[in-house]
């Protein structure tokens, strides 16, 4: 059971909408909890156990849709055996109500392609909208003179989100109607505006960045004086040119410095702890993150491929269409024929590792994703994905407390998570939420200053993570520094960076 499938679960045990405040999920508790306690009173002895159990559950539904570390904290252990949950038909059964009954298949297939066409129409056009924005408000916020470079992003960041939105609503009272997307397709479409946003402002900002970096070219006083700067700058190339090909004639010719790649070895050190000492921190509630916000999402599946009409491709856009609208099984099953059809559709793999981390089974997505990396060794966010499900591995691993070996075990994990984020890092210096779920690995492992340099860094980047901003403080109280005061209300746990095109 995935986060996703967790909150559909709780919503219908208290019979909440999506959305609720807090005191809507306070009304429904209260409901719920009296009539568990009715039938709690009326039940025989050899049923109290039964409706006090489910009189608990109710009590957690609301205890973990109302705070956002109590349902990571919920999830883990759910994840990890050690909460079970009643099936959702029985327990709606002993108040008397159930389920819609399903439609037929032939209905789900038809309303399937209608919420697919229909997500792929507005996904375009948000993409479309953010990117005219962007260069409209670009351009408008450089008429004048050269912007701060910081203030220019936010700037720009917050015209995209909002003429992202104002598609999706457009869109969304066109459909509203025919109740075309559910909620997961909705959330799904505020990520789609995230990441879209969070990218065309960058490139944005790159730009501006570029344009500040070019130096005025200097004027000459006079044409004297421009031809004899021109004879020494010719003097010095010749010369130069002169010294290099006789040292060294191949190192002239050769092309521009290469970009950021991984080495053999530092693959290799991606999957080994390097201090087999060090350990998970000895106080638990440091060791499981307690007190700050939680991970950042995973990266995004990938894209795409060009030729939908060669082998496996087919199976593999069919794997993106499942995964998109729900189906994990499915689509794992697609993205498996896809590759086993065509060995080169490498990023099938990818995609599998992304929906096996999702499914709770972390170490099966390492093995997914370090099969992938053998042949695609310089994709910045297989090393953050990876990085992420050593860290799930590791929670797993510190709420296990029958384990006694479990502190060691959480440290080895969180290692190889921090060294996957460092190669992420190499490829793509500026993924915010790299630095953010280093920051995260560091405090577990009781490094608190590490911990807060990284959470620092990652607000600097992306100043909108207001996540990080907030474990920065709860890091920096700790540490007994200067710290701003922390919100009653925690935002929520970020979203992941986008995901790789599909070739």
């Amino acid at each position: 059971m995935d986060e996703s499938t967790l909150r559909i679960y709780l919503r219908r045990v208290l019979a909440v909408p999506a959305g609720a405040s807090r005191k809507v999920l306070r009304s429904a508790r209260d409901r719920r909890a009296g009539q568990w306690r009715e039938k709690l009173l009326a039940a025989p002895a050899s049923e109290k156990q039964l409706f006090e159990t489910r009189l608990a559950i109710t009590n957690t539904a609301y205890d973990t849709l109302s705070d956002a570390v109590r349902f990571k904290a919920f999830y883990t252990r759910l994840a990890a055996g050690e909460e079970v949950l009643p099936e959702l038909e029985l327990l709606l059964a002993g108040l008397g109500e159930s389920s819609p009954k399903p439609p037929p298949a032939r209905v789900i297939e038809k309303r399937l392609a209608a919420v697919h066409e229909r997500m792929q129409r507005t996904q375009t056009l948000i993409e479309s909208a953010i990117r005219e924005a962007v260069d409209v408000e670009s351009k408008r916020l450089q008429e004048q003179s050269v912007p701060d470079a910081d203030e220019f992003y936010d700037a720009v960041y917050a015209c995209a989100v909002a003429a992202g939105k104002r598609v999706k609503e457009d869109e969304m009272a066109v459909s509203g109607k025919n109740k075309i997307l559910d909620e997961n397709c909705l959330a799904e479409l505020d990520a789609v505006i995230t990441d879209n946003s969070e990218i065309a402002a960058h490139k944005a900002y790159d730009k501006l960045e570029a344009k500040v970096a070019v130096k005025e070219e200097t004027t000459p006083a006079n044409r004297s004086t421009a031809m004899f700067l021109s004879l020494i700058i010719l003097v010095l190339v010749f010369a130069a040119a002169y010294f290099t090909l006789s040292r060294d004639p191949s190192s002239f010719l050769a092309g521009p410095a290469p970009t950021a790649s991984i080495s053999e070895s530092e693959m290799q050190a991606c999957e080994s702890a390097q201090d087999p000492k060090l350990i998970a921190s000895r106080d638990e509630k440091v060791a499981g993150g307690a007190g700050l916000i939680a991970t950042a999402g995973a990266a995004g599946l990938a894209g795409s491929v060009n030729n939908d009409t060669e082998d496996g491709q087919i199976s593999y856009h069919e794997g993106i269409q499942a995964a998109i609208s729900g189906d994990t099984n499915q689509a794992m099953a697609d993205f498996d024929k896809a590759y086993e059809t065509n060995p080169n559709l490498k990023v099938a793999l990818y995609n599998k590792g992304n929906l096996l981390a999702s499914s709770g089974k972390p170490a099966e997505a390492i093995a997914s994703y370090s099969e992938f990396l053998k042949f695609k060794p310089n994709l910045a966010q297989a090393y953050y994905n990876r990085g992420l499900a050593h860290q799930a591995l590791a929670s797993q691993v510190v709420s296990n407390l029958v384990d006694p070996n479990r502190l060691a075990t959480a440290g080895q994990e969180l290692q190889k998570a921090i060294a996957n984020y460092n190669c992420c890092l190499k490829l793509n210096a500026r993924c915010a939420q790299a630095y953010y779920n280093r920051g995260f690995a560091e405090y577990c492992l009781g490094r608190h200053e590490l911990s807060l340099a990284d959470f620092e860094k990652a607000h600097s980047l992306l100043p909108m993570l207001e996540a990080a901003n907030f474990n920065k403080n709860a890091v920096a109280a700790l540490l007994h520094k200067p710290f701003e005061p922390i919100g009653k209300i925690p935002p929520a746990a970020p979203i992941g960076p986008v995901g790789p095109p599909g070739s």
